[in-house]
């Protein structure tokens, strides 16, 4: 495994987004990858974890993959000790050499099991071509503090564009355990009028990223908006008692990548 060194300097957060990160035990990163992409793109993810407070962390990673290949975490062999930063270099490769794609969620406790809160930031950045440098997205950690806070039926993103120069790929993450949802993701005009609809099944603690889905579903153009529905779910659990049968926690997020340098922009989620 490859890491680079903990550094006990000022943390400097390498997330373009304009909110600064919040602390807290467990935060999701809804997109991580090591992989090869479309127009020549070769994807991969750098994360930052920083402890602010004034004990030693365990720091955990699981990663959420494309089903069916389930989830698999691993515990960082070294504690982070106060107000230091870990820096992790191209994480999936280095973690999960066996993994491509999928969502990272990160938790930290002590030595006794209590719950401490990190700050956790990531950039999901490829190549560019000669002396272009790389281009990168910040892709903010979501705090994740409780169980059963991230429900909710409804979730938009917005700009979405299709075209020569630009492409829009969507994803969904399934954060509950053994619940699986069904969703549509309404794909709407500038004038909210709908012009394809796009369902799918994603079991507990799945992810999936539809790559251009605008151009999948015949759509071309600019100032498009995605609708995210969850419209039904149910329980895989034997054991769960009859009537039993809670909502799952989900996150939905998109990314707009120029065709010509595959610079992305990341595109977080509204609520409902």
């Amino acid at each position: 495994m490859k890491f680079l060194a903990t550094i006990s300097i000022v943390f400097i957060s390498i997330t373009s987004a304009t909110a600064q990160p919040a602390p807290s035990w467990r935060q999701v990163i809804p997109a991580a990858a090591s992989v090869r992409g479309n127009q020549g793109a070769d994807w991969r993810t750098d994360i930052v974890i920083h402890n602010p407070s004034s004990d030693s962390v365990t720091v955990t990673l699981e990663l959420l993959g494309p089903s069916p290949s389930g989830p698999t975490g691993v515990v960082l062999p070294d504690s982070l000790g106060p107000g230091q930063t870990l820096v992790l270099d191209d994480v999936v490769a280095s973690l999960f050499p066996d993994r491509s794609v999928g969502a990272l969620v990160v938790t930290t406790h002590d030595a006794s099991g209590n719950r401490v809160p990190s700050v956790v930031t990531s950039r999901t950045w490829t190549q560019g071509s000669g002396p272009a440098g790389t281009y990168g997205q910040g892709i903010p950690a979501i705090v994740w503090e409780e169980d059963w806070s991230m429900t909710g039926l409804e979730r938009v993103l917005t700009p979405l564009e299709s075209s020569e120069a630009f492409r829009t790929n969507i994803g969904l993450v399934n954060l509950s355990t053994m619940v699986r949802g069904v969703f549509a993701i309404d794909i709407l005009d500038a004038a909210g009028e709908t012009l394809a609809t796009h369902w799918l099944e994603l079991p507990g603690q799945g992810w999936i990223q539809l790559n251009n889905l605008p151009d999948f579903l015949g759509l071309q153009g600019s100032d498009m908006t995605a609708t995210v529905r969850l419209v039904n779910w149910h329980s895989d659990s034997p054991w769960a008692p009859p009537g039993f049968n809670p909502a799952p926690e989900w996150i939905t997020y998109g990314s707009m990548v120029d065709n010509r340098t595959n610079d992305p922009t990341y595109i977080e989620a509204l609520p409902e």
